[in-house]
């Protein structure tokens, strides 16, 4: 599965170093990293957009929850037409168990697939909506990996005010790896002091519906930065911790992303 998953970035990485010749100036790198309210915005027609990471998430030392690392966080965006980009995101996944003597688990994760639609802009008060649908494939490792398909849809809105301040919002519904509905949302709140800074808080939150009377909803807060380099390069930082005992203790992760 491991070939297969090298196979199909590959293929899908050769052709976008030839994207973006010749077209006009863009506007800044608009990237759906770090935060965890994904963006409406769309990848321009005929570019593509590489985002990487690494993330570092530590379980409670009182529960049976890992520690877990991302290496990688690959997110590819190839915008398609002007309001339509298609999406494949890809992790190589450590995780460490909350036991005596801990044996590390690698691998990497179930490929993910999707496209992210922008059905409208602001209008005075009213956000820019777009929708988002993707699934997880049966295609990671057996010791990582749920290896099954779980769809997800989302609805994204954004506010850009006309000073310094933006705000984001999602709402998710996804199945889960035991065959359950979850139901995820976000608020974001973004703030620029400078062309090339920005910094965010957010609140985000996954609530199970159907899964027992013993599940419980977690809830986390974290915040962080995006500098853009270029007008096409950025990197980001965050951190992040939960809010109740379902939750994992804390989190934190660094990320470059590139257009092209």
């Amino acid at each position: 599965m491991a070939r297969m998953n090298l196979l199909v970035w590959s293929l899908l990485l050769l052709p976008c170093g030839g994207l973006a010749a010749q077209r006009p100036a863009l506007k800044p790198i608009d990237t759906d990293r770090p935060d965890f309210t994904e963006g409406t915005a769309t990848v321009p027609r005929g570019h593509s957009q590489f985002e990487l990471g690494y993330s570092r998430t530590s379980g409670r030392p009182d529960t049976e929850a890992p520690r877990t690392e991302q290496v990688q966080e690959g997110l590819l965006r190839i915008g398609v037409s002007r309001h339509v980009e298609l999406r494949l995101s890809q992790n190589f996944v450590t995780i460490t168990p909350n036991t005596p003597t801990p044996r590390n688990l690698n691998g990497f994760d179930d490929l993910g697939i999707g496209a992210k639609i922008a059905l409208s802009g602001q209008r005075g008060t009213i956000p820019a909506l777009s929708i988002l649908a993707a699934s997880r494939l049966p295609t990671g490792g057996r010791d990582i990996a749920a290896r099954k398909f779980l769809p997800m849809a989302a609805l994204l809105f954004s506010w850009a005010g006309e000073g310094r301040w933006s705000m984001g919002s999602e709402l998710i519904g996804e199945r889960t790896p035991d065959d359950h509905l979850q139901v995820d949302g976000s608020v974001s709140l973004q703030y620029a002091p400078l062309e090339r800074l920005q910094f965010y808080g957010e609140w985000y939150t996954f609530q199970p519906v159907n899964s027992g009377a013993g599940s419980r909803g977690e809830h986390y807060a974290n915040s962080g930065f995006i500098y853009r380099l270029s007008n096409d390069t950025q990197v980001d930082a965050r951190f992040g911790v939960g809010l109740n005992h379902a939750a994992s203790k804390s989190f934190f992760g660094v990320g470059l992303s590139f257009r092209r």
